[in-house]
C-alpha cells in the first residue's frame, strides 16, 4: 500500500502527477478521492472540469494496467458556504 496523495490538493494535481505518483508504481488498485477539494470554495474546480479530470486519470490507469481496480471515494459533501454556492 503506498499512499501518493497530497493534503489539500485537487483532481489538477492528481491529473498533473498522476505518472510519478501513481501510474511509474503499477499499481493493481487506485483510490482516488479529490471531491471535497475540487468543491472547496478557494479551489473551485467546476464540477465538469472535476470530471474531466477524473476521467483523464482514470483512462491514463487503465491503458497502463487494463485490470487495475479504481475505487473512486467521497469523503464528506460539501457544506454550508460551499455547498450553496457550489452544489454536489
Amino acid at each position: 500500500v503506498t499512499n501518493s496523495g497530497c493534503s489539500g490538493m485537487c483532481s489538477k494535481w492528481g491529473v498533473e502527477n498522476l505518472d510519478e505518483a501513481v501510474i511509474k508504481k503499477q499499481p493493481d488498485a487506485v483510490f482516488i478521492e479529490f471531491a471535497i477539494n475540487d468543491a472547496h470554495l478557494y479551489r473551485y474546480v467546476p464540477t465538469d472540469i472535476c470530471r474531466s479530470n477524473l476521467e483523464n486519470m482514470i483512462e491514463r490507469i487503465l491503458e497502463h494496467n487494463p485490470s487495475c481496480d479504481i475505487i473512486l471515494m467521497t469523503m464528506n459533501p460539501p457544506i454550508k458556504k460551499h455547498l450553496t454556492l457550489r452544489p454536489c
